[in-house]
């Protein structure tokens, strides 16, 4: 899952010049979606909403499928 991790944390940091809004995501991103806080849930709910236009959100969806 070492790659995973890589392949996300280098989209999100690449992302997150552009897209300040993703800005405090990293651990939300890095957590177990089932042991996130409801704020934080809804937050990474936002994020997958945008599956279509945020590398970040498909990234996060790779991890998750594997």
């Amino acid at each position: 899952m070492t790659g995973y991790t890589d392949l996300r944390e280098g989209v999100l940091r690449g992302e997150q010049k552009i897209e300040p809004s993703l800005k405090g995501l990293r651990w939300t991103l890095l957590k177990d979606r089932d042991g996130l806080p409801a704020a934080q849930r809804a937050e990474l709910d936002a994020l997958i909403a945008n599956v279509t236009t945020k590398r970040t959100a498909r990234a996060w969806l790779y991890r998750e499928q594997a």
